[in-house]
């Protein structure tokens, strides 16, 4: 799949998880998605603390915001599953030019 068909829909599901807040879901989506491009499994908890420490985040709005849908919107896409007990695997290859998102461009 194109990375732009790609982004399109990464958008519109996280605007449909996550009205109220679909612009900061986007952001902990493209950190979670650009983390599990490099560990293919991770535990729930430790996703949650690391991407809010990438963000600059005390964690607890990350966390809010995620627990909101962003996880969600990942498992709808096909891109993650979440197993027993808390453990989240990426299932679906990303886009090749996924890797060169950087997440610095997207708090310009």
């Amino acid at each position: 799949m194109p990375m732009e068909d790609f982004m399109v829909m990464l958008r519109r599901v996280i605007e449909e998880e996550l009205p109220q807040n679909r612009e900061e879901g986007y952001k902990v989506a493209m950190a979670m998605l650009s983390y599990l491009q490099r560990y293919w499994s991770v535990g729930e908890l430790r996703l949650k603390f690391d991407i809010a420490k990438q963000l600059g985040s005390t964690g607890e709005n990350i966390m809010r915001i995620e627990d909101g849908g962003v996880l969600r919107a990942l498992r709808r896409l096909g891109i993650v599953e979440v197993v027993e007990p808390g453990v989240v695997n990426r299932v679906k290859e990303l886009p090749k030019e996924f890797v060169k998102v950087r997440l610095d461009s997207l708090f310009t």
